[in-house]
């Protein structure tokens, strides 16, 4: 499997370039790598919920890498966050799900980081919304890995971005789909939760962004008997 693996990555790499060459000079081939890209995507899709840790932090993890690289891309995006989806939603012992945490360094979180406020700032499309909500899902799993990790595994520390990771996080907490912004404020209850992670700055300092929006008079209306009433 580890062969497996490797060829594939490397399969997927080469064909996402090739595609980008020969779009950049307008080549009719260029759809015939993204349609390979896309299937050896798929087959990434059907694996990395099962396999081997091992496998897919392979080569310090490049996989994933090339992940979170495939989310700038309007073809790539949704299954490559799928993927990505697949991985950080991954149960068992904690020394398998640790190694998930080196989705918090600094190109990955950067990466993440653009793209949601890119695609948030962008029209909300069947397409968008799609790839908004599996990205979103995204840094609640990488969230909800940290939340059980930290503070109980001697090896975990909080990571150097966990800041620009919270940013990413608000962004997506504040977007005009209910949807998406209810997924992410499930992340902000288990962050505030923590024993450990709720006295960081970082967190704090996002409390007093969340509070306007989470603490809002409710509407109110004028009720049959002359009076008013909150909406509920």
């Amino acid at each position: 499997m580890a062969e497996i693996f490797y060829f594939l990555s490397r399969l997927l790499r080469v064909q996402v370039t090739a595609y980008h060459e020969r779009k950049l000079i307008g080549s009719p081939t260029a759809q015939f790598h993204c349609r390979l890209a896309l299937s050896v995507i798929a087959v990434f899709q059907s694996h990395v919920e099962w396999v081997s840790i091992n496998h897919i932090m392979a080569h310090e993890g490049q996989l994933l890498v090339l992940f979170c690289t495939l989310l700038s891309d309007e073809n790539f995006r949704l299954p490559a966050a799928e993927c990505l989806l697949q991985i950080v939603s991954r149960k068992g012992p904690a020394k398998e799900r640790t190694p998930l945490l080196i989705l918090f360094n600094q190109g990955a979180i950067a990466s993440m980081l653009e793209f949601s406020q890119l695609a948030s700032a962008q029209p909300l499309t069947e397409v968008n919304y799609n790839f908004l909500k599996r990205l979103t899902e995204v840094l609640v799993g990488m969230g909800t890995q940290l939340c059980s990790l930290y503070g109980k595994e001697p090896e975990v520390t909080k990571p150097d971005t966990l800041a620009m990771y919270l940013q990413a996080v608000l962004a997506l907490t504040h977007h005009q789909s209910l949807s998406i912004n209810q997924t992410a404020a499930t992340l902000w209850v288990a962050l505030f939760q923590h024993d450990h992670l709720n006295i960081e700055p970082e967190l704090q300092f996002c409390l007093l962004l969340l509070l306007p929006r989470f603490i809002n008079p409710l509407p109110r209306f004028s009720s049959q008997y002359g009076g008013s009433a909150a909406r509920c």
